[in-house]
C-alpha cells in the first residue's frame, strides 16, 4: 500500500505534464504590467490572435476609471475604436471596503482573434477620450 501511496503523487505530476496543466517555458500566460500615465493609455499588449486569461487592475485616486479591451491589430484609437470588454476600476470615494481591485477571471480565456489593445478612461461610454491622470490605475494582464 506505501508503494501505490508514494507513487500517486508521482502519476498525478504527469498527467499533469501530459495535458499541459503546469506552467512552464512553453505554457502559461505571459505577464503584462503598465501604469497609467496622463493620457487614454492607448497601448497595443499584444499582437496576432491569443488568449487573455486574466486582468488584476487597481485605483488610487477618488475617481473610478475603466480599462477598455479591445481585439485589434494595431493600438486603439480611444473613443472611435469599440471595446470587446469594459471594467471598472473604482475609486476610493466609491468603495467602503478599502479593496480598490478588481480581479476579473477567464479560466478558459477570451480568445482574441488580432491582438489584445487596451484604453484607460476616466467615463465609460464607448466614445470617452478622458485623460486619467499619471499613475492612477495599475493594470496587470496574463495573456498568451
Amino acid at each position: 500500500m506505501r508503494k501505490i501511496a508514494a507513487v500517486f503523487p508521482i502519476l498525478l505530476l504527469l498527467l499533469a505534464v501530459a495535458f499541459g496543466q503546469t506552467a512552464n517555458f512553453s505554457g502559461g500566460a505571459i505577464p503584462f504590467h503598465f501604469i497609467s500615465s496622463a493620457t487614454t493609455n492607448s497601448l497595443q499588449v499584444k499582437t496576432g490572435a491569443g488568449t487573455l486569461y486574466s486582468v488584476v487592475a487597481a485605483g488610487n485616486t477618488t475617481s473610478p476609471y475603466f480599462l477598455k479591451l479591445y481585439d485589434v491589430a494595431v493600438a486603439p484609437t480611444c473613443g472611435t475604436t469599440v471595446p470587446f470588454h469594459t471594467i471598472e476600476i473604482p475609486g476610493t470615494a466609491t468603495v467602503t471596503t478599502g479593496n480598490l481591485s478588481v480581479v476579473p477571471v477567464f479560466p478558459v480565456g477570451l480568445l482574441l482573434s488580432n491582438g489584445l489593445g487596451i484604453c484607460i478612461t476616466a467615463n465609460i461610454n464607448d466614445t470617452d477620450t478622458t485623460a486619467t491622470p499619471a499613475s492612477a490605475v495599475v493594470i496587470n494582464l496574463g495573456f498568451k
